[in-house]
């Protein structure tokens, strides 16, 4: 009865003139929406699950001049069990490992398609639970080819490979695009040990527009774009730890030159990077107690007091080399002692409690404090490593307008370039005009300084001035 209803309604929404009454009709939208997904939750018929996304895919059309169809609204008021629901029932089918990468790849299109066009089905699921079950199917599946089981036909090995490159594709084009916490996410489940370990499984067969090899490398240089953010470049040199240990890099034979590329790309950036954060690791508190040599009240409640007067945490003096402590509550929040976290409750409970309640929702909290002051320092200490190739390009630059620095994080590897700062004349994406920003380096107060940086799906562009100790472009 249920194929029959589907199948009626699947040929209905090819005319034109019945698609049009029924999305129109704002009490059929409601019902057929709820049906189809309490449907697709208790469904394991594979056949059914892909007339359901046609199905939805048919009525989840703009209508009018309505950019949002109905469909979505009525998935962003759907209860938050009933989406976890369905959602779960896709991952246990995901789980079974199934011999064709057909089940693997509808439900994660699935999974794609709804999430993508409902907010409330990314924060509910999506965000909190597909990058650990999707790494661990990865994980099968390599297990699967160890184990030598994949040697018994060439089908399965074909299938295995087809399989890694549903994953590979989701976790790019779908978990990725959120932001740096969910590649930190799959980091920590031991993303790059799996790449490495996937590279047995290669053939020169193509998927779709691309190879495994193509994706895994596409991969390693999206990991490489985002070694900007502590917490990945750590990550990243555990796992690197961990890849050496095993002695896994020896997968690297079975990549090809573009692969062996980008994880050698990869592998220095995490050195340099690493080398960077030993020297940054001590450097302030988000206490701001802490960074200044007035008379604090909050210090005088401690007693900290250096030659008389109130002044900076000591152990930032002493101990240098010692890690800043986060907050266990948010994870946002750093500090040089927990007499500094003391201080600094009274103000920071509300924004903790805050940043949590924001990532139980399934919300993001893209950058620290800590953050920006890592990332203001790694941009000033790529400038001065590339000074010497700064200095000769700038020789090229026209120079009736001040020539701009501009560094590119979006790109693997990172670039450093400089440019005629008419090229960012239009640029809207600065506090201050254009006009003031040449004015300032034409004054002799900085450099202007042009930052790309990944962000979500999309770009981060920036343009300012920068005062430097040492003067790059005129020195």
């Amino acid at each position: 009865m249920v194929d029959a209803i589907l199948f009626l309604l699947l040929d209905l929404s090819r005319t034109k003139p019945w698609w049009s009454l029924m999305i129109e009709t704002s009490e059929f939208t409601h019902s057929l929406t709820n049906t189809v997904v309490c449907l697709m939750a208790v469904s394991e018929d594979l056949s059914f699950q892909a007339r359901s996304l046609n199905l939805m895919s048919s009525f989840c059309k703009p209508v009018g001049a309505d950019p949002i169809p109905a469909m979505v609204y009525v998935m962003q008021k759907m209860p938050s069990e009933r989406i976890i629901h369905l959602l779960e029932g896709i991952v246990s089918r995901i789980q079974s490992l199934p011999p064709s990468s057909y089940s693997l790849g509808q439900s994660l299109d699935i999974v794609y398609f709804i999430t993508i066009r409902s907010e409330s089905f990314a924060r509910n699921f999506l965000i909190h639970h597909s990058i650990p079950w999707t790494c661990h199917l990865m994980s099968r599946i390599t297990s699967e080819r160890r184990d030598g089981r994949s040697h018994t036909s060439s089908d399965v090995m074909t299938g295995l490979e087809r399989n890694m490159y549903v994953c590979c594709a989701y976790l790019l084009k779908v978990c990725f695009t959120k932001g740096y916490r969910w590649i930190l996410q799959a980091i920590e489940r031991h993303l790059l040990e799996l790449i490495l370990k996937s590279l047995p499984l290669v053939s020169s067969e193509s998927f779709g527009r691309t190879t495994l090899i193509a994706l895994l490398a596409e991969l390693c240089d999206v990991i490489y774009t985002f070694l900007i953010q502590r917490s990945i470049i750590v990550a990243c040199k555990k796992g690197m730890d961990r890849i050496a240990c095993a002695g896994l890099e020896g997968y690297l034979s079975h990549g090809d030159d573009s692969f062996r590329q980008a994880w050698m790309r990869l592998k220095e950036q995490v050195v340099v990077r690493m080398s960077f954060r030993a020297s940054f690791i001590s450097q302030g508190c988000d206490n701001d107690s802490c960074a200044r040599r007035d008379v604090c009240v909050a210090f005088l409640l401690t007693s900290i007091l250096v030659d008389g007067l109130i002044s900076k945490c000591p152990r930032r003096f002493t101990d240098r080399e010692k890690p800043m402590q986060q907050c266990s509550g948010c994870f946002y929040y750093s500090y040089c002692t927990r007499e500094c976290q003391k201080i600094m409750w009274p103000t920071h409970k509300i924004y903790c409690k805050k940043i949590k309640d924001m990532r139980t929702n399934g919300y993001t909290v893209h950058l620290t404090t800590r953050d920006e002051h890592f990332l203001e320092g790694m941009k000033l200490n790529d400038i001065y490593d590339h000074a010497s190739s700064i200095k000769a390009q700038a020789q090229h630059v026209r120079r009736d307008y001040p020539p701009v620095i501009a560094l590119d994080y979006a790109s693997a590897p990172m670039t450093v370039t400089v440019r005629s700062s008419l090229d960012f004349k239009d640029l809207d994406v600065s506090p201050s005009t254009w006009d003031e920003l040449v004015e300032d380096a034409r004054s002799q107060k900085g450099e202007l300084v042009y930052v790309r940086l990944p962000r979500l799906s999309d770009m981060q562009e920036s343009l300012h001035c920068v005062s430097m100790e040492m003067r790059i472009l005129r020195a």
